[in-house]
């Protein structure tokens, strides 16, 4: 596991931040994985873009190594297109596709603790 770069305190306050400025109030849940991320300097915001630095990279067939996640606020077109008739997990996944701009096969393959914190993110955008 990576090294704490910042305590649970001041992880929470920069969430909070991040809940403030875009209007939105988090779920517990999400906040509690989110603050793991933070903690160990694995999440940033600016520009109305999250960046997920993963914590186990990811190689693509093109040998194109992915190492970090940007995401942005989806758009209609990108929920429409990541829904149909799919459980709420595909959706996640192809929603995340979608928005990163990486391969479905390439999301699905990420590490539980990156996919989880890349879902938990979608919730500053619900």
């Amino acid at each position: 596991m990576s090294k704490i770069v910042i305590q649970e305190d001041p992880a929470l306050a920069l969430i909070a931040g991040w809940e403030e400025e875009l209007d939105i109030t988090l779920p517990l849940a999400s906040k509690d994985v989110l603050s793991r991320s933070v903690q160990h300097g694995r999440l940033d915001y600016g520009d109305g873009v999250f960046t997920l630095h993963l914590a186990k990279s990811i190689g693509q067939k093109d040998g194109k190594i992915i190492e970090e996640l940007k995401i942005s606020e989806p758009t209609g077109r990108d929920i429409v297109n990541s829904t149909k008739g799919v459980v709420q997990q595909e959706q996640q996944i192809r929603l995340l596709s979608n928005i990163t701009g990486i391969p479905v096969g390439v999301i699905e393959r990420l590490g539980s603790r990156d996919l989880y914190a890349a879902v938990a993110v979608l919730d500053f955008f619900a």
